[in-house]
């Protein structure tokens, strides 16, 4: 099975840099192909396509979740769950145009650690991330 994670988030935002601290270590991992979408996660897509995974997971840093959990995207959820310029559950769609088996995996972060400039990351977002790798790890 091909395995494919894009990690979603900015380095220089605080928590908001959880997903891509998960992907630097999911690469380490033999069977998964990370694709580093930072900021801007839809410039990732056709390199996504091209490589044409068997599953996809989507990592983000979301507000108002604890640990790290599957959800299911939806535009009028009543979450945080994404900062960029496309909103992930779009990109999710388009996925799903060329990937049957794709999952969002939502990473808890603290609120006030999102919008300053640091490389900081809350010990709440350690703990998510932790979980996140485990999940990850265990599941697939």
């Amino acid at each position: 099975m091909k395995k494919a994670l894009l990690v979603v988030g900015n380095p220089l935002k605080g928590d908001d840099s959880v997903a891509i601290k998960l992907g630097e270590m999911i690469e380490k991992l033999e069977g998964w192909r990370v694709f580093f979408g930072n900021d801007t996660p839809e410039d990732e897509v056709f390199k996504l396509k091209k490589y044409s995974p068997d599953l996809v997971v989507v990592a983000d840093a979301v507000i108002g979740i604890e640990g790290a959990e599957f959800l299911s995207l939806q535009k009028d959820a009543n979450y945080l769950y994404s900062t960029h310029n496309i909103p992930l559950y779009l990109i999710i769609e388009f996925i799903k145009e060329f990937c049957d088996n794709v999952l969002f995996l939502g990473i808890g972060v603290d609120e006030k650690n999102l919008g300053k400039i640091t490389f900081e990351v809350s010990n709440r977002a350690l703990n998510s991330l932790n979980e996140a790798f485990n999940k990850l790890n265990d599941s697939f």
